[in-house]
């Protein structure tokens, strides 16, 4: 659980979007800074290999940076409205996206797109995630619900949600059995992710919801919210 918490404190957004900072996890000075030209930072991802750092903007591309020079290697241009998340796959050989447009896009290492996926019902895709094996690709929207796709046929599932409001983010269990939501009120919500049966709904003492993340041992999930802390959450064995 120690790393998941270092990793997800290592990688700071600023509000100003202007910058991605990359922190030492026991430190306040920042290891490394990426220069966003322009736009909000919404999201960001490292590739599996650590050596390459995707962000998600609200300028409507995903750019793709060297870990280790900071220099920007890609820009994958062609979302039409801010791009809230990114995520490689386990392989590292491709990334996926979603945007406010309603499109989850993927992209390879240059920046070319190589599908898309459109749903104007989400009302805008918050997050995206994939399996470990990245033989489906999930999103969640504005709209409260969630889906999934197979990766090469594209063939949709719709999964209903248990959320009245937009979720923020959800992510993956590392099994690839669980998936965790999280909505901008503070309900989450833990679902199987192979046929979307709701395992678990319960309100979070968070005014306002922005961040969950799954821990490597499947029985933790990391919240984050508008009151400066990072809750940690045992799961309960029904909701395993």
């Amino acid at each position: 659980m120690r790393a998941l918490v270092s990793s997800l404190l290592s990688l700071i957004l600023h509000a100003s979007g202007l910058t991605a900072a990359w922190w030492l996890a026991a430190s306040s000075i920042p290891r490394q800074v990426f220069n966003v030209p322009s736009g909000i930072v919404y999201g960001a991802d490292f590739s599996p290999d650590g050596n390459l750092l995707a962000t998600a903007g609200s300028d409507r591309t995903v750019r793709l940076w060297d870990v280790a020079t900071g220099a920007q290697q890609a820009i994958c241009d062609g979302h039409t409205a801010g791009v809230k998340s990114v995520s490689f796959n386990k392989q590292g050989k491709m990334q996926i996206s979603g945007s406010l447009d309603g499109s989850v896009r993927f992209w390879d290492l240059t920046g070319q797109q190589t599908q898309m996926i459109t749903d104007p019902t989400m009302e805008g895709v918050t997050s995206v995630a994939l399996t470990p094996n990245g033989s489906r690709v999930f999103a969640a929207g504005i709209a409260g619900t969630w889906k999934a796709w197979n990766t090469e046929t594209l063939e949709p599932t719709k999964f209903e949600s248990g959320h009245t409001q937009s979720i923020v983010q959800m992510s993956n269990s590392p099994a690839g059995n669980r998936m965790a939501t999280l909505d901008r009120s503070g309900h989450l919500c833990l679902w199987d992710s192979n046929n979307g049966q709701l395992r678990l709904h319960m309100q979070l003492p968070l005014f306002a919801g922005y961040t969950v993340a799954y821990a490597p041992d499947n029985t933790e999930v990391l919240i984050g919210g508008n009151d400066h802390r990072l809750i940690r959450f045992a799961i309960p064995a029904y909701g395993q």
